[in-house]
């Protein structure tokens, strides 16, 4: 939760504190719950790291920014033409690979997405409550359908 954390403190002090804007983005990079290297060969994954070779380091890419856009559901074609691997089948590439099944999910038929670890989205979840509780008070999630 340190991230949220300082993502909000961040926001409060850029306005306020503007000398102490970068000293915050190491701050927030450094914790946050998903971060990679530049060429996606190192990757921190909710606190487990990986590492992958060029091809998956292509494959993590493309589906890094489809996690990032809203869109995380990449078929295995674009991936692999992503990638520039000659098989479609991301199952021969990450064979043996930690991350798949934890990182990359995979449908059956042919769709991958990043899948962030249950636990760590509802802690994300109860966090935000909790902030939308002090900020706005109980009677007011009531208008929401969604709580």
């Amino acid at each position: 939760m340190g991230y949220y954390a300082a993502l909000y403190v961040a926001r409060i002090c850029d306005s306020h504190y503007p000398h102490l804007r970068e000293d915050l983005k190491r701050i927030i990079a450094r914790l946050a719950p998903a971060r990679h290297s530049e060429d996606f060969s190192e990757v921190y994954w909710f606190g487990k790291p990986f590492y992958f070779t060029p091809i998956k380091s292509r494959v993590i890419a493309a589906l890094w920014q489809a996690w990032q856009n809203g869109t995380p559901v990449l078929s295995s074609r674009f991936l692999a033409n992503a990638a520039a691997c000659e098989t479609q089948k991301l199952s021969d590439i990450f064979k043996d690979d930690p991350a798949w099944g934890l990182m990359v999910q995979f449908d059956g038929v042919g769709k991958y997405w990043l899948q962030p670890p249950t636990d760590t989205v509802s802690k994300i979840v109860r966090w935000l409550m909790k902030w939308i509780n002090r900020l706005f008070g109980r009677n007011r999630l009531a208008q929401f359908s969604v709580f």
